[in-house]
């Protein structure tokens, strides 16, 4: 009897599809866009509002922009609002205003928390906290509730009217502040949205019960990802209890500088109603023209990186540093790199300069951003913690190392400098090489075009849905299958889940898995009425471990002298450290002098030479989008100094950039390997005396690069029964063969219609997919990160982990997909699809991949190998400098794990036959 694949958590046919460019994501009978342009009505909307807030407005702020009018028209109507405009031009007044002024006037009532303001980074809302704190001291004291006073209040003296409170809950704030919050509610609570869950998951909640309006915060950095999911849940949690109390739901506003597309933001924001319909969002949309002004500045002499461009990147910051009359923000792409610069700068006696990125602890990372406001900093070297809208005081220029990767993140980044109405945004953009240049000038040319990549909203990720049961059970002593699922449909992500496919997740809660030393299940169900309830520990398993950010295990870096957390380490890292090493963090040098569990004691020495952390897997690939700006540029893109966008955005070329531009295009070209529509160049290199490397020049990114390569090493190892070494970047992908071969071998080892099946196989026996599928367990609560307040051990991890995939893999068979199974093994299954899915979809673009492999074998597109070179091109030796050993080096290429497509998994996982078995006999002897 065949095994059916299961069709319910089957890969989707729009995994392997890619929308079409402009498609709409519009549901127009649920939305009503409003337009900025159209004639103003003649009522004076800020007279409308309460005087104290009038005034406040007039004497701070001035007039209105046409962006505020519009939105707290649709506000006071009652309406849900989507708020899509540029940095700096005015979008939290436009959310916050209405709220407050209900505040004032008495529409809210002061007992409980009425406005709740979800933001996605600790950084951000701590600022956002502190800008809202000025308006609370503006508007002075308001009615409705009395000021905290400690011991015994004298009748002489009685309290006075409190101002508006503002509340914040992050992981940064103590437990004794979230206690005195659960008695006296904050007016406005800002919080993330992990938090929001544990607070609607525990007592705390109650003080959410009266919210009237909830604002979402940079709402593009959550549609795709699986906290926008786990914050779409809550939020129909917290919608429930508002009605259940007042009767009538939270009005939501969303804010967004660069979200795309519109409509799937406003669908995902307002979710789905009464009647299953989706809630009715206004879109108010202001592309108006912020005037930005960015320079691409070349240093670097010829096409190849060397360590005099960082020199003299150095030296520029540093002039720049000194020569700017405000502050600066320097953005590198890692954390490594941006301790670095940081270190550097200082070193060549450029004074005031910090790091700031979230591996510092929060007290540094505060008197990061507090020491730029108060002008006591000159400069903060940042990765990404700062790119969102956070108010770090008179900032005039920014600085971008590197290639940013995305046009939607590089206006982020630029609109940190002359952050507010009219005001003038400056950057520069420092490219390291000739290729990172031409990327440099593709992310900008998209920016100032306002081609942003169009975002893709999570399909039901099962894992975030375990988690939310599992907390949701907590508190609702009547929770059972049928209205958690109709409460779970109402969240966009979740909207067209099978009944079906959420009562094998319920089992696998419930009931135990076969087989010896399994997890136990977190729920139980109340026999009768099929009410769910927590089991012993769930509570505990869920408050420490509520989350979709996965925890990497990590050590504290305790300053023994100060007696004050210095920043954190990661395992592989402080594992290889020992006592007397020297450390670089925050831009000092530590000295390390013992080790204390998971903490590593040091202790300042800044006369030693450092070694500097290392983190890992901090850069995104590239978005396919930008691949195609690249090849346009590439090809026959014409390149002016001055490029003036419909976003108000100027980019400016330097001659440098100009003639260097011309030199790769001319280099290539030389060589044959200018990549164009049909012609895929193939560069070929002698790599020691027995191996050949084939370069395939094909600038799509790494989501289209890394199948092709894999498959084509796949391919050619069934064919030769030989070692054959893959890599695979954005710029394109390399494979290391033992002998020379030609288009017809090179094309059939792709595997033409088989591509998508072998794809999947290999990704099943894959370490990316037991890493996911790790991470998986984990938000599922089958495997805990932390539990009785102590970070659980690896090899328990790893143990149970091993066994739950072992259990997984069994319902696998090649060539016939996933058994189709009940009970808890079937929701395991789904989590294992999960985990594919995970894998398919933020590393491959299988379509695009198909797509190339199509062209190929239906001669629409060719293979065009060039003469054998002893050295690589310029783009070649981008694409094969992380290969290690050089191109010298004798015998056959060394394995490179997952990057040369061999599976990472023990030994003895790889008996399941799911392979050509000449390729399992050869990755069981380790070949």
């Amino acid at each position: 009897m065949g095994f059916p694949v299961m069709p319910s958590r089957a890969l989707p046919k729009s995994l392997y599809s890619r929308p079409p460019i402009g498609h709409p994501y519009n549901f127009r009978s649920q939305m009503v866009v409003i337009g900025i342009g159209e004639e103003n009505p003649s009522r004076d909307i800020v007279g409308s509002f309460s005087e104290r807030i009038s005034a406040w407005f007039r004497t701070n702020i001035g007039e209105p922009t046409e962006l505020q009018e519009r939105s707290w028209r649709a506000i006071r109507n009652g309406r849900n609002v989507l708020i899509i405009s540029p940095t700096g031009s005015g979008k939290t007044l436009a959310a916050v205003l209405p709220p407050v002024d209900d505040i004032l006037t008495g529409r809210s009532k002061r007992s409980l928390t009425s406005i709740l303001y979800v933001s996605p980074m600790k950084a951000l809302g701590a600022d956002l906290m502190r800008t809202l704190e000025g308006l609370s001291t503006g508007l002075g004291r308001i009615p409705g509730k009395k000021e905290r006073k400690r011991g015994r209040v004298s009748s002489r003296f009685p309290p006075k009217d409190a101002p508006l409170e503002i509340g914040i809950r992050t992981g940064d704030v103590p437990q004794g502040v979230r206690r005195r919050m659960l008695l006296y509610p904050p007016d406005l609570l800002v919080i993330t949205p992990e938090n929001l869950l544990l607070m609607m998951c525990s007592k705390a909640g109650e003080i959410l019960s009266g919210v009237r309006y909830v604002i979402l915060d940079e709402l593009h950095e959550m549609i795709s990802s699986k906290r926008g999911s786990l914050l779409s849940l809550t939020l129909e949690y917290l919608s429930r209890k508002v009605v259940e109390r007042t009767g009538r739901e939270p009005l939501r506003i969303g804010l967004s500088a660069t979200v795309r597309p519109t409509g799937l933001a406003a669908s995902f924001m307002g979710g789905v109603g009464e009647g299953g319909k989706l809630r009715k969002v206004d879109i108010v949309e202001n592309l108006v023209d912020k005037e930005i002004h960015l320079e691409v500045r070349t240093l670097f002499e010829g096409l190849k990186r060397s360590e005099e461009t960082e020199e003299r990147i150095l030296d520029e910051v540093g002039e720049l540093i000194r020569r700017e009359k405000g502050s600066m923000v320097i953005f590198h792409n890692t954390r490594r790199n941006a301790e670095k610069m940081a270190f550097s700068l200082t070193g060549r006696g450029v004074e005031g300069v910090l790091p700031h990125h979230g591996s510092l602890s929060a007290e540094m990372r505060q008197e990061a951003e507090e020491g730029l406001k108060n002008g006591s900093l000159r400069a903060i070297v940042s990765s990404t913690s700062l790119e969102l809208g956070i108010d770090i005081g008179t900032v005039s220029r920014i600085c971008q190392i590197s290639s940013p990767k995305d046009p939607g993140r590089l206006l982020q980044r630029l609109g940190r400098s002359g952050h507010g109405l009219g005001r003038i945004s400056k950057g520069t953009i420092f490219p390291l090489d000739a290729v990172d240049l031409l990327e440099c000038l593709s992310v900008s040319r998209a920016a100032a075009l306002f081609h942003l990549e169009s975002l893709r909203c999570q399909d039901a990720p099962m894992d975030v849905l375990a988690q939310f049961v599992v907390g949701a059970s907590i508190m609702e002593d009547d929770q059972d299958e049928r209205s958690l699922l109709r409460m779970v449909k109402r969240a966009y992500p979740y909207r067209k889940l099978r009944r079906r496919e959420f009562h094998l997740l319920i089992e696998l809660l419930t009931r135990r898995l076969p087989g010896p030393s399994q997890p136990p299940p977190r729920l139980w169900i109340e026999e009768g009425t099929g009410y769910l309830h927590p089991r012993r520990n769930t509570k505990q398993a869920f408050y420490l471990n509520c989350g979709t950010i996965p925890r990497e295990t990590t050590f504290n870096v305790l300053d023994e002298k100060r007696k004050r957390m210095v920043g954190t380490l990661t395992r592989d890292f402080g594992e290889s450290l020992y006592e007397r090493d020297v450390i670089l963090l925050s831009s000092r040098q530590y000295r390390i002098v013992g080790f204390k569990g998971n903490t590593i004691m040091v202790r300042p020495d800044p006369e030693a030479q450092p070694t500097v952390p290392s983190w890992s897997g901090e850069i995104n690939p590239r978005p396919r989008m930008l691949s195609d700006h690249m090849m346009r540029l590439l090809g026959s893109g014409r390149v002016t100094r001055v490029l003036k966008g419909r976003s108000g955005m100027c980019v400016e070329l330097d001659d440098d950039s100009i003639s260097t531009l011309a030199a790769l295009r001319s280099h290539l070209g030389e060589r044959g390997l200018v990549p164009g529509k049909g012609r895929i160049p193939v560069e070929m290199l002698k790599q020691g005396r027995e191996r050949v490397v084939y370069i395939f020049h094909l600038p799509m990114g790494r989501k289209v690069t890394e199948p092709l390569g894999r498959m084509l090493a796949y391919g050619l190892r069934r064919d030769l029964g030989a070692s054959i070494d893959y890599l695979a970047t954005d710029d394109g992908f390399a494979i290391s063969s033992p002998t020379m071969l030609g288009e017809e071998q090179l094309v059939n080892g792709f595997g033409g219609e088989e591509l998508e099946r072998r794809i999947l196989e290999l990704t099943v026996s894959s370490s990316m997919f037991r890493t996911r599928f790790n991470q998986i367990l984990s938000r599922s609560l089958l495997v805990l990160d932390r539990f009785r307040g102590k970070e659980t051990g690896m090899l328990y991890r790893r143990s149970r982990s091993e066994k739950l995939l072992e259990l997984a893999l069994s319902c696998y068979d090649s060539g016939r997909g996933w058994k189709d199974v009940k009970g808890p093994l079937g929701g395991l299954v789904q989590l294992a699809l999960e985990s594919l899915n995970e894998v398919m979809r933020e590393r491959m673009d299988v379509a695009a991949a198909s797509s190339v492999v199509t062209d190929l074998m239906k001669g629409r597109a060719r293979l065009h190998l060039a003469s054998i070179e002893n050295e690589p091109s310029v783009v070649g030796s981008s694409i094969v400098s992380t290969w290690s050993g050089s191109w010298s080096r004798k015998g056959k290429g060394k394995s490179q794990g997952e990057a040369s497509g061999r599976s990472n998994l023990p030994r003895r996982r790889c008996r399941i036959s799911i392979l050509d078995p000449r390729v399992e006999l050869r990755w069981r002897q380790g070949v």
